[in-house]
């Protein structure tokens, strides 16, 4: 822990190309460790490392910039391996006896007349369907707020990498359905490559024993039955056979 906090804080303060390579790839090694980074090990800043850096703040809750600042690297720190917090000492009674206070008499109850019935409303009731709405709404919300290197990143090398968003989103969505029926989500995400997605997708991934990657690649996409599959509306073609006439 002590060495990798080491390494970001010269990644901080020194902006030469040496720390710079070097610390960048202890970070995707960590990164990577925790599931959050799924490219190459190679010191290099690109679109995977930032969609990974967000993805670690997003579950950390903090502050979302795709940049390795401060309190990042603080946060990576703290969750690294290390040595336990050490529990607060227990306080040093005094030498003299406090003396103990009287205790005065309970008042006497009070009592509160009835509330008068509430009237009813007047308004009309909301449809049944309105938190239905709210709940659509919110999820495209998460949808059109979500990098699309994040999108890029989670499809990468298939053909959805370069997809438009909506059939991107609705891909992951479909994709979140199938793994809550298989019990590796507990809820669909409304097609947000988060990083609870990624960890279904990582377990589903390692019972079908394919390479796990945390990602939407072409094998898993197959497994899942989510590949289009080219359509013909040619008939197919008959056999042909050469027939070679003897002279006479």
């Amino acid at each position: 822990m002590k060495k990798l906090l080491c390494v970001f804080t010269s990644l901080l303060l020194f902006h030469t190309e040496t720390h710079a390579d070097e610390g960048l790839r202890d970070v995707q090694t960590e990164l990577k460790a925790r599931g959050f980074y799924f490219g190459e090990i190679n010191g290099k800043e690109s679109p995977e490392t930032t969609a990974a850096i967000r993805r670690f703040q997003i579950r950390n809750g903090l502050e979302v910039t795709g940049k390795l600042n401060a309190t990042t690297i603080d946060a990576l720190g703290r969750t690294s391996k290390g040595n336990p917090t050490p529990a607060p000492a227990p306080a040093t009674p005094s030498a003299e006896p406090t003396p103990a206070t009287p205790i005065p008499p309970a008042p006497a109850p009070v009592v509160t007349p009835p509330a008068p019935p509430a009237a009813k409303p007047t308004t009309q009731p909301k449809p049944a369907n309105t938190a239905a709405k709210a709940l659509r709404l919110r999820l495209s919300s998460k949808v059109a707020n979500t990098d699309p290197e994040e999108y890029k990143t989670f499809f990468f090398g298939t053909p959805y990498a370069n997809a438009p968003k909506q059939i991107q989103a609705e891909t992951v969505r479909r994709a979140q359905d199938i793994l809550v029926q298989g019990n590796f989500l507990r809820s669909a995400e409304g097609g947000v490559p988060d990083g609870t997605t990624a960890d279904a997708v990582f377990a589903y991934q390692n019972e079908r024993q394919l390479k796990r990657t945390g990602r939407l690649d072409n094998a898993t996409l197959s497994a899942l039955g989510l590949i289009p599959q080219a359509q013909s509306s040619k008939a197919p073609l008959k056999p042909f056979y050469e027939t070679f006439k003897k002279e006479p």
